[in-house]
């Protein structure tokens, strides 16, 4: 799991999951750089290792930090945040199937 800053977390409703979605990393050269992967935490019950899974490796949208995200209605949605020190996204995308898999809704 690369350091990032501005990443989002956003509970899975109804698992014990949670979804650590893009971010950005600090490049000396180059500054901030947008990620657009997606991990999977597992926290599971006392006693028990929480694990770290990665659902995609690239979700499709460019890559942000300090964006919006949430759960609702079995999907995560991610909502615009800058992609690089001159851009900002307006984009919103989707995933049903925790993570794995994501499309463009606007």
């Amino acid at each position: 799991f690369p350091a990032r800053y501005g990443h989002a977390a956003v509970p899975l409703p109804g698992t014990s999951e949670v979804l650590l979605i893009a971010g950005l990393r600090t490049d000396p050269t180059t500054g901030s750089q947008g990620l657009a992967d997606v991990w999977g935490l597992s926290l599971p019950s006392a006693g028990a290792s929480a694990t770290l899974t990665r659902r995609t490796p690239d979700a499709g949208f460019a890559g942000r930090g300090r964006f919006a995200a949430a759960a609702h209605a079995g999907h995560v949605y991610v909502f615009g945040g800058p992609t690089t020190d001159a851009a900002v996204a307006t984009d919103v995308w989707r995933s049903g199937d925790g993570g794995v898999t994501w499309e463009a809704r606007a």
